[in-house]
Order: C-alpha cells, then sequence, then structure tokens
C-alpha cells in the first residue's frame, strides 16, 4: 500500500523534470536562432560609413541603447531630441548636431560598441571632418541624470559646448 501512496509524487517529479528539460531546450533553440539570424557589418567599415552623418563635416551625438526600450533610455532620447531641436534653431535652424539612435545589442552594431566601449545606455559626442573621426567624447555617466530633465539638458549643453570649444582650439 505504501509503494501505491507513493507512485503519483513520482509521476509528478518526472512530469516537472520533462517539463523543465523541455523548456530549457526550447529556450538554446531559440537562442540559437535569433543569434544566428543577424546580420552584421562587413569587417573594416569604418566610422562614418556605418553612421552615415549628413555630411563629411559633422558633429553628432549618438544614444545607445538596449533594443528592449526601457525608462532610462527613452528618458535620454526625449530629453536628448528636445535639447537638440531647440539647440540647433538657436544656430540658425540647420542641423548643426545630428542625433542619432543606435542599438548595442544588435550585431550590426558591433564595431561601434566594441569601438565607444559602450555597455549601457551611453551618449558619445562625434566630430567627423571630411569623413573622418577627428575627436570623440563618450559620456558613460549620463543615464545617472535620466529621471532630472533639468539637470540631464544642463549636462548635455555643457557637455556639447565644451565639446565643440575643444575641436575649434
Amino acid at each position: 500500500m505504501n509503494y501505491l501512496a507513493k507512485k503519483p509524487a513520482v509521476i509528478a517529479v518526472n512530469i516537472i523534470r520533462w517539463v523543465l528539460l523541455v523548456f530549457v531546450l526550447a529556450s538554446l533553440v531559440i537562442t540559437i536562432y535569433r543569434v544566428s539570424d543577424r546580420k552584421s557589418v562587413p569587417e573594416g567599415i569604418s566610422l562614418f560609413e556605418q553612421l552615415q552623418p549628413d555630411s563629411r563635416d559633422q558633429v553628432m551625438v549618438v544614444l545607445f541603447h538596449f533594443r528592449e526600450r526601457c525608462e532610462t533610455c527613452l528618458n535620454m532620447e526625449q530629453y536628448t531630441r528636445g535639447f537638440l531641436q531647440d539647440y540647433n534653431r538657436g544656430k540658425g535652424g540647420d542641423d548643426s548636431v545630428r542625433f542619432q539612435l543606435e542599438v548595442i545589442n544588435d550585431n550590426r552594431n558591433v564595431n561601434l560598441v566594441r569601438h565607444f566601449n559602450t555597455y549601457t545606455s551611453t551618449l558619445v559626442l562625434i566630430v567627423f571632418e571630411n569623413g573622418e573621426e577627428k575627436q570623440v567624447k563618450v559620456l558613460n555617466n549620463a543615464w545617472q541624470l535620466h529621471r532630472d530633465q533639468e539637470a540631464y539638458t544642463a549636462m548635455l549643453e555643457n557637455e556639447i559646448e565644451s565639446f565643440i570649444q575643444q575641436h575649434h582650439e
């Protein structure tokens, strides 16, 4: 009688084991499919070719973010776009500083991620002259201000102004 009482528990444990095994295997198959399906940038492509600025002489602000958007990167995007619209309007309406989004966990951006050593939501300031990277500043800690638009905007204005001023010296 004792054996019959234990049998449903043994069956339940075995079912749970099989369900977990199937789950793990399905997760592995999905992960392998997602990784193998991604296209990567050809080796040797220049930073200028990959980012494709509007002109050969361009100042850019690039926001690196993850494919799965979070509050941090959404706020950073909103604050940066708003600031640059006002900033560019004050400079005569042209896009003197261009804004661009890049996805960190996209294989097409692996060269950029390595080049700038990004690992989280990050702002990168870049100056191109004659199609070549002349100056770069990585603002690794900008994400820490994502909940304070006023402080974020003040930081961004200060960084861009000093970045451009250093470039012209």
